[in-house]
């Protein structure tokens, strides 16, 4: 089996990095959201602040799903299958 050329390998850990992170920062938001929710639930937020932050956190869950799912759609096919994602999907 014939190595992979250098640059290939290099990409393939900084995507593999990006999946680590993006799924860590999936594990946090719904940590957050659960805890907002706890707090509602237990009258330890006023109404008005409790339903902003429960907004906010379904909106960073909701982000942090969506960059999940992308960098996990990318990151297999450029390790298993040698496509290298399009420069529009690196940033993020």
């Amino acid at each position: 089996m014939a190595s992979l050329p250098e640059s290939r390998i290099a990409l393939e850990k900084v995507w593999q990095a990006r999946l680590r992170t993006a799924d860590e920062r999936l594990k946090a938001a719904r940590s957050h959201l659960k805890d907002i929710e706890k707090q509602r639930r237990d009258r330890m937020l006023v109404s008005s602040d409790g339903d902003f932050a429960y907004r906010q956190a379904i909106r960073s869950e909701t982000a942090a799903l969506l960059n999940y799912s992308r960098v996990l759609r990318i990151t297999p096919d450029l390790v298993v299958r040698g496509v290298t994602p399009p420069e529009s999907d690196w940033d993020g």
